[in-house]
């Protein structure tokens, strides 16, 4: 066989080889913020990351709550929405939060490790509806996601002797509440890599309404495929110049 045939064949197969890795790269992350001074409220400080795997057709969805020593519940996140292309369905299979009793005057134990937040019923997946996928918390509203205290963390041990030093009765009255992060997984069938989110909306304290994000959804791409296209590639010119390198000392 023609060598420049044999030498084409074998850069084409390389270079399908990175291409194909890289299609097996499922996951896609996007994230979005609401920040302070947003909307009807003035302290709002929300933000939310996806990480979309097509290939499990999963979502990990990780809502933050930045407002520190927040007032009031409105202050509190209750519940994210958004829209993904693609899906058909959605189901929430699992919930995990620090949890903490907030006390009148703000003082607050120990966080302790990770609790679900699905076993007890409070966070559920709402009705879906096609592309919508609904997650709140849809029991007396406590175990709410709560900012950080007046020091600016989450355990008054470590930051000094931080308490919620500003928090009503509204806050006080419904606990426990999740410290700062919460992380839900989520089964969304149908979704591809072309799927994209859109619309994120928070609710906020023991209301049920969900108000519209202030800010930009963005794709932030992984690194994976990238990485398997560059390599691929510099195989392709590894192999050639090794080959020229090959030639001249014949």
């Amino acid at each position: 066989m023609n060598n420049r045939l044999v030498d084409n064949v074998l850069r084409i197969s390389i270079l399908l080889g990175g291409i194909l890795l890289a299609s097996q790269c499922q996951a896609q992350t996007y994230w979005t913020g609401w920040g302070p001074g947003s909307g009807s409220n003035t302290n709002y400080d929300f933000w939310a990351t996806f990480t979309v795997n097509t290939s499990a057709h999963t979502i990990t969805l990780i809502v933050t709550n930045d407002v520190q020593n927040p007032k009031a519940s409105t202050e509190e996140i209750s519940g994210i929405r958004f829209a993904i292309s693609g899906a058909s369905s959605s189901s929430l299979t699992s919930g995990q939060g620090l949890l903490a009793t907030i006390a009148s005057g703000g003082t607050y134990s120990n966080p302790g490790t990770q609790s679900s937040l699905t076993t007890s019923g409070h966070w559920s997946d709402l009705t879906p509806t096609g592309t919508t996928v609904s997650v709140a918390e849809n029991k007396p509203k406590s175990e709410l996601i709560i900012g950080p205290d007046s020091k600016g963390g989450y355990n008054p041990t470590t930051d000094g002797g931080g308490a919620y030093t500003n928090a009503n009765s509204s806050i006080t009255g419904k606990q426990p509440s999740v410290l700062g992060v919460a992380t839900f997984v989520i089964s969304v069938p149908g979704i591809t890599s072309s799927s994209t989110i859109s619309n994120v909306q928070f609710s906020v304290g023991t209301g049920t309404a969900f108000a519209t994000i202030v800010g930009t959804t963005q794709f932030v791409p992984e690194p994976g495929a990238e990485t398997h296209i560059i390599v691929a590639l510099c195989c392709i010119f590894g192999y050639r110049f090794k080959k020229i390198r090959v030639v001249r000392r014949s």
